[in-house]
């Protein structure tokens, strides 16, 4: 079972529809943050560069659904995964 966490209002963008919550988990396949990233590499997950860098691409891809493909968010997150395109 997947974990859910609730956002706060800044977090939710344009899936927040009248009163209803929609979960992060919900809206992404993979949910997946700069956070795990950065715990993979400290605990030394990947063993190919390449893996790193569909997780980068992963995460822009889940903050362009989430947030919108224009939204500040997703701008910032293609601009940290190399490759992603929005």
């Amino acid at each position: 079972m997947r974990r859910r966490r609730r956002l706060h209002a800044a977090e939710r963008g344009p899936l927040r529809a009248g009163r209803a919550t929609v979960w992060y988990t919900d809206a992404v396949a993979l949910p997946l943050g700069a956070a795990d990233l950065r715990e993979r590499l400290l605990n030394g997950y990947y063993r190919q560069p390449g893996a790193l860098v569909h997780d980068a691409e992963t995460i822009a891809a889940n903050a362009a659904a989430f947030n919108g493909p224009d939204s500040a968010v997703a701008a910032r997150a293609r601009g940290a995964a190399p490759g992603a395109s929005g």
